[in-house]
This record gives structure tokens, sequence and C-alpha cells, in this order.
């Protein structure tokens, strides 16, 4: 999802994105929840490795703020990047809409169909409803994130080089912000 918004032309990896967040989509929690279903297994082997290819475009804000919850807090990457990613895709919105209707679209999520807002809106809806499905908390609080943690984070964040292909540019001030509303 990430990579399908970041700044660049890429044809190539945009494709290989959109194909890789479906299948991500559509087994994710069939993978979580019954770990010898080889064919959810497998479509998420894929997924990983279209995400790999797919973010040679770039990155964005949620590996930016998500790589100092790592060195810092000593959290999963992967789990930050879920916590952050529709919070990311909130601040990005107002730039985004058509791309986030693209991947709803690609998804078959119910909103899809209709405008670009109605189907950002779904996307985000569903990327947030996934996190309990597959056991990631809502919050960055919930893993012992705090606020007095925030600044150095921030600092951190806005030295890692990801953010500079997010879509929409990112302040210190917006990386503080993000991280208070992941909180």
């Amino acid at each position: 999802v990430e990579a399908y918004l970041a700044l660049g032309y890429h044809p190539l990896c945009d494709a290989i994105a959109i194909q890789g967040a479906k299948l991500a989509m559509g087994y994710l929690a069939r993978a979580v929840h019954t770990g010898k279903d080889l064919q959810a297994r497998s479509n998420m082997m894929m997924a990983a490795i279209m995400g790999a290819v797919a973010f040679q475009k770039g990155l964005g804000a949620v590996h930016s703020l998500a790589h100092p919850l790592s060195s810092i807090a000593h959290l999963h990457h992967g789990t930050t990047n879920g916590i952050l990613l529709p919070h990311v895709l909130e601040f990005n919105r107002p730039v985004s809409e058509q791309r986030l209707r693209d991947i709803a679209f690609a998804m078959e999520l119910e909103g899809s169909q209709g405008s670009c807002a109605e189907a950002a809106t779904a996307l985000i809806a569903r990327v947030r409803n996934l996190l309990p499905e597959v056991g990631v908390p809502a919050t960055l609080g919930a893993l012992g994130v705090t606020r007095d943690m925030i600044p150095l984070l921030a600092a951190k964040a806005i030295e890692d080089a990801c953010h500079q292909s997010n879509p929409r540019p990112c302040t210190e001030a917006d990386m503080i912000a993000l991280y208070q509303k992941a909180l």
C-alpha cells in the first residue's frame, strides 16, 4: 500500500503493489488464524515478495515512523507498520484519494465503486478493522509507547529517508502529530 502511494513513476512496481495488497488483504487473517492453511501462507509469502519488489519505487511516512519504534522502543517492525498505516493513510488522503480508490477497487471493497472519497474511506476503515482480526493492537500505547517518547521518536523519524517519497511532505511536527494519533 505504501509503495503504491509513494511518489515517483514506476508502473511495474505499481502493478505489483496493487496485486500484493490484494493478496495480503485476502489472506492475512486466514494465515494468522490457520497456520497450516498452505494456500493462505503461500499467498502471504507471495504478497511479502511483491511488497519487497514494489518498494523499490519508495516507501513513505509509515516506515519513517516505524523505524525508530524498532530501535528506540524495541517494537516489532511489522506490528508498528500496521498500527501506523491507517493514520498515515488519513494524513495522505488529501493528496492520494485516487490511488486509495485504486487499492480499494483492487481489493473489491464495498464502497470502492463510489467516489474517490468513499473508496478511500472504505479502504482506511478496512485497514483499521484488519488490525484486531490479526491480533495487532490499535494503538502504540498498548505496546508501551508513552507521550514522553514522542519527541525523540519524531526527531529520528524525520531523519529517516523513507518519508521523502511520501505523497504528502512531512515535517517533524507532522511526525509528532502522527505518533500522538497512534498513541
